[in-house]
């Protein structure tokens, strides 16, 4: 039997649809929008760090120090977890809890410092890990971001001056 153009159409998009299903079945997690919204909600942790920064300022004549300084009364403490780097299984409490009993560090890397420099094209924070398509998300102090690979990271002006600080959770 010769097949018509109608049939083979049918049939490839039938056969399309099938390496599909077992595409997404095969790696469902990443396919998830939740997971595949991370960077952005990471991202946009960086930018709220910027955003309390200068709300800070506005209301205390300086720039915090560290980011302590920040939590509880300016910045939730759980958005200084990344969550690209967080576990599926996990809550951003739940890894704050965990870590607060180890070091209570940030996800991030940050210099507040920088802001008061007035050098725009300085980094003042950045993802502390790179996520897994090896990438970090990175604010300058002139509040542009950007997603950078981790092999150009270091060579960003200003990373050199980052550092990781704690933070404290209360129940």
């Amino acid at each position: 039997e010769v097949m018509t153009v109608g049939k083979f159409i049918l049939l490839l998009c039938g056969a399309i649809a099938a390496c599909f299903v077992v595409y997404t079945l095969a790696d469902p997690v990443s396919h998830c929008p939740s997971v595949r919204a991370r960077p952005l909600a990471c991202m946009t942790n960086l930018r709220n760090l910027y955003l309390v920064a200068q709300y800070y300022r506005e209301h205390n004549g300086t720039y915090p120090t560290r980011i302590e300084d920040l939590v509880p009364a300016f910045l939730d403490p759980e958005k200084t977890v990344c969550p690209v780097l967080l576990p599926t299984s996990k809550t951003a409490k739940d890894v704050l809890r965990d870590r607060m009993s180890v070091h209570g560090a940030t996800d991030y890397l940050y210099n507040f410092s920088v802001l008061e420099s007035g050098v725009e094209d300085l980094v003042f924070a950045a993802d502390a890990e790179p996520h897994d398509d090896g990438r970090r998300n990175v604010l300058f102090a002139n509040g542009k971001s950007e997603a950078v690979a981790s092999q150009r990271f270091s060579e960003l002006p200003g990373v050199g001056l980052l550092r990781k600080g704690g933070i404290e959770m209360s129940e």
